[in-house]
């Protein structure tokens, strides 16, 4: 009696062991493909977190592609979270790329909401013992993020862009970034500002992916 249960108990644990190493093992060669992305994306940029989604990873592996994966990377400016939606093994090319660039907010800033309470563009900041509403916009060039700001007094009349003072344009970021980026948007949250943007049909190629 007692050997019957023995063997129901190990043949148990098979049936849930394999399938779990199964996934466990997928999961890590879904990871290391969205790392081996990453790296092509960022080239020189230290890989701090990498999360691929889209479970089963058995089924996404057999598929050969990544649904969605967030990957942090951390270059000289500080931390960046990225985005891969649709990372496809076989051919090495990712859909899209968004990347989400935290940049500390310049002076400190009351983030302005939006009417459902999102984070918006702007903020207001104690300049001179008035308040202020400082909104910010972004470019981007060969990687290089700029935040540029304009200023409105309590009225609502905006300062000229002479009488700006430099102390609310934040140093420029250089994103270790290669290929085209878009700016998508611009939000003032508690801390920093986050800059997000875009790349689409990316090659991330440097080998075979699959």
């Amino acid at each position: 009696m007692l050997g019957k249960v023995v063997a129901g108990a190990v043949t148990l644990l098979v049936l849930v062991g394999v399938p779990v190493a199964a996934e466990n093992w997928a999961g890590h060669e879904l990871g290391q493909s969205v790392s081996d992305a990453v790296h092509v994306l960022a080239p020189g940029a230290t890989v701090t977190r990498v999360e691929p989604h889209g479970r089963p990873f058995l089924v996404a592996l057999l598929q050969k592609e990544v649904s969605s994966a967030y990957a942090d990377v951390r270059g000289p400016d500080g931390t960046t979270t990225l985005i891969l939606q649709r990372l496809h093994r076989d051919t090495g090319r990712v859909n899209r790329v968004l990347w989400f660039l935290r940049v500390p907010q310049p002076v400190p800033l009351v983030p302005v909401r939006t009417a459902g309470g999102a984070y918006s563009p702007a903020g207001t900041a104690q300049l001179d013992g008035r308040a202020v509403l400082v909104t910010y916009r972004a470019t981007v060039e060969n990687g290089r993020v700029d935040l540029l700001p304009t200023v409105a007094g309590a009225d609502g009349r905006p300062v000229p862009a002479g009488s700006v003072p430099p102390g609310l344009t934040p140093p420029p970021v250089q994103l270790p970034a290669v290929g085209s980026l878009s700016v998508r948007a611009v939000s003032v949250g508690e801390d920093d500002i986050t800059v997000e943007l875009k790349q689409t049909d990316v090659d991330v190629r440097r080998g075979p992916l699959a």
